[in-house]
């Protein structure tokens, strides 16, 4: 666990402001789970389409594809799974592909 902390504390650093494809090279723990080792498979390809990096060949993995919807915030309370349909509309071709319900632009605001 400290190993993924410290990559997260460096996360920043090497993405935004270095522009290095290199945080994304190696695929996300499998004790993240399913779910969220999807999710960060669109967070990677989605970063590095939108800061010109190469994407890293994992994310094309198809175990990066769920079978059913994930919802990442739709769990929360009822009312925010009733704006489900919202959120859809607004997540990024590179989650929807892989059945992720999570708008992008949450990953960019610092």
């Amino acid at each position: 666990m400290a190993r993924i902390r410290a990559r997260l504390v460096e996360f920043p650093a090497r993405v935004f402001y270095r522009r290095l494809a290199d945080f994304f090279a190696v695929p996300p723990p499998e004790t993240l789970g399913l779910e969220r080792g999807t999710l960060l498979a669109g967070a990677a390809e989605y970063l590095c389409r939108r800061y010109d990096l190469d994407l890293p060949d994992w994310i094309d993995d198809p175990q990066y594809v769920l079978p059913e919807i994930y919802d990442f915030w739709g769990d929360i309370t009822p009312e925010v799974r009733a704006m489900r349909f919202r959120r859809v509309q607004r997540s990024s071709p590179e989650f929807l592909k892989r059945n992720v319900v999570f708008e992008a632009r949450n990953l960019t605001v610092l």
